[in-house]
């Protein structure tokens, strides 16, 4: 609307978010720019918001990213995986391996298995991890 003032006329906001002055009011959320515009306003939001004002967190687990029964846990912008007992990596895709620390004795050969291990042992010795030798 234009009021006249020393004979000039001069903007004012009505309110109805048109003529330019539609960001003075703050309506982007999220710490989403504001662009005035002549019909009102538009808001171009942060990474990970979405909505005509910024109003709505993208939910990343959507997709369903995280693998082998993993928890998806949504954030600001992100996921994290809350990974099974077996499982690590960012999205739980990798089997832990559980022979990498030498569990087996005496020459055996470890078996990586999910969540778990097993040892063949060499002739002569026996146990969980073939660490008694026969007599």
């Amino acid at each position: 609307m234009f009021c006249f003032i020393d004979n000039k006329p001069e903007v004012i906001d009505d309110g109805s978010g048109s003529g330019g002055f539609g960001c003075e009011s703050g309506p982007c959320m999220n710490g989403a720019l504001c662009n005035d515009t002549e019909d009102g306003y538009t808001c171009t939001c942060m990474p990970g918001y979405t909505g005509e004002v910024c109003e709505t967190d993208i939910d990343e687990c959507e997709s369903n990213p995280c693998e082998n029964g993993a928890t998806c846990n949504d954030g600001e912008n992100s996921y994290s995986c809350t990974c099974v007992a077996g499982y690590t990596g960012y999205n739980c895709d990798s089997d832990i391996d559980e022979c990498a620390s030498n569990p087996c004795q005496n020459g055996a050969t470890c078996n990586n298995e999910l969540n778990s291990y097993s040892c063949t042992c060499v002739s002569g010795y026996t146990g969980n991890d073939c660490e008694t030798g026969r007599v």
